[in-house]
């Protein structure tokens, strides 16, 4: 396995022609201490430290179930780990105590589209649920967590598999050494396997963050494809052939956080890490369109600076907003369409919408690029063919963006104009061939083949 590490000297905000992320709303949730959230289907599934629930979007409780236990331990002390929305229309959520329990316990719950309960499964001290995940295959729900066994000091992993009724299935117990999971998505199903994020223990004793992958039930396929005693990774995007995760690098006192990309089994891993030190660090990460955005906030709780980064598919730092409030470790990403999100913690959610435009250097391809032509955009653009230089003419505009593309869809040059019908463009600079001329106002956008001679 081979470790490119890039240590970037500079790490300052990008220009940009304009805000790539605009928030749309800032309001509460509705509920308190959620733990993770869930649109669907028009609606909101919450799960909180005591209880899962269904909300409309304006916040109209639907249904909700709050767990319980004999000392109440569970109730008052609980924290929330991993929530799903089944196919057939059910919740499943897991919640685990804190330290303060005198005798812990953990839940995992099912309830139907109704809000009626399922299975409602505790378990003692020594299983789990704080390192566990759940994941539907095969119209059965599988939850797989952390298996700790005090009397020989060994740990491995239990997967329980129920059908949709809440009906368990079977269980199975896999010794390992692997001794916990890590993070908030710590399982992820891929191609008839599952990956789970965690700590392995190495025969030399050393316990190091590692990603091992497995077929569903546990195998003998079990293995580990990454593993650093050095990279402290936290949040992770799988993609069709990749996984890309956010991380912190150890060297002494040189700490530093970054973003990494593997392949599936983990033989190449690239990463670029920043040299800010200690004082920052990332929170999650997520992928909208083929960018991945992720929120890097100050660890000194008096400070406010606090951004969201965007990076491309290669990890190059493509653009850097300031956000007007402070992020913590617990901010969490859901993406609720194509171009919009939200950032939540268990007090507030932000809404945001992604801006292609406004990326440097953005284009979706030559192919959309034609294919978004405004037939009402009457545009004039003369010589063409031409050796130096082409006039543009079109309607006026409050706001004109002339912009040049290779035929591969790479960005060349751009050029804005106010309060004008005309633009100038020189074609000199560029190579005998064939371009795209894309320009755009108020009234539509137009792209046009261009010809250097």
């Amino acid at each position: 396995m081979r470790l490119l590490i890039i240590l970037v000297l500079a790490w300052l905000p990008s220009l940009s022609l304009g805000q790539v992320f605009n928030l749309d709303t800032t309001h509460t949730n509705g509920a308190p201490h959620v733990g993770e959230l869930i649109f669907a289907n028009g609606d909101k599934y919450i799960g909180t430290r005591s209880s899962l629930a269904k909300y409309q979007l304006d916040n109209t409780a639907v249904w909700g179930y709050g767990i319980g236990s004999s000392n109440n331990c569970l109730h008052n002390n609980s924290r929330f780990k991993d929530l799903a929305l089944l196919s057939n229309g059910s919740l499943a959520g897991i919640f685990y105590h804190d330290e303060s329990c005198i005798t812990p316990e953990s839940a995992f719950v099912m309830l139907d589209s109704n809000g009626n309960v399922l299975v409602d499964k505790r378990f003692a001290k020594g299983i789990s649920l704080q390192q566990a995940g759940i994941i539907e295959k095969d119209s059965l729900v599988h939850l797989y967590g952390r298996h700790y066994i005090p009397s020989t000091n060994k740990s491995g992993i239990f997967h329980y598999r129920f059908n949709p009724s809440g009906t368990l299935i079977d269980s199975l117990f896999r010794l390992t050494d692997f001794v916990y999971f890590n993070g908030p998505e710590c399982v992820k199903y891929y191609n008839d396997s599952i990956i789970i994020s965690g700590f392995t223990r190495e025969a030399n004793g050393i316990i190091q963050q590692s990603m091992v992958i497995s077929d569903i039930n546990l195998s003998d396929t079990f293995r580990i494809i990454l593993s650093s005693p050095k990279l402290g990774y936290g949040a992770w995007h799988l993609n069709q052939d990749s996984i890309h995760f956010i991380f912190g690098k150890n060297k002494g006192l040189n700490y530093r956080i970054g973003i990494g990309k593997m392949d599936i089994e983990g033989k190449h891993i690239d990463t670029i890490t920043t040299t800010l030190g200690s004082k920052f660090s990332y929170s999650d990460l997520i992928k909208i369109g083929r960018y991945f955005v992720v929120t890097e906030y100050e660890t000194d709780i008096n400070s406010k600076v606090s951004s969201l980064i965007l990076f491309d598919n290669n990890l190059k730092l493509v653009f850097r907003q300031l956000l007007n409030f402070q992020l913590t470790q617990d901010f969490r990403f859901i993406k609720t369409s194509d171009s919009t999100f939200l950032i939540y913690d268990d007090s507030y959610t932000y809404e945001y919408t992604m801006n292609f435009d406004s990326i440097p250097g953005y284009v979706s391809s030559v192919s959309n690029l034609v294919a978004t032509n405004g037939s009402e955009l009457e545009l004039k653009v003369f010589p063409n063919p031409s050796a130096s230089m082409v006039t543009i003419t079109y309607p006026i505009s409050p706001q004109t963006r002339v912009r040049i593309f290779s035929v591969s869809g790479v960005e060349l040059s751009q050029h804005r104009v106010t309060y004008s019908t005309e633009t100038t463009i020189d074609l000199s600079q560029y190579p005998k061939g064939i371009y795209l001329l894309q320009v755009k106002t108020n009234r539509g956008m137009k792209t046009v083949k261009l010809v250097r001679e």
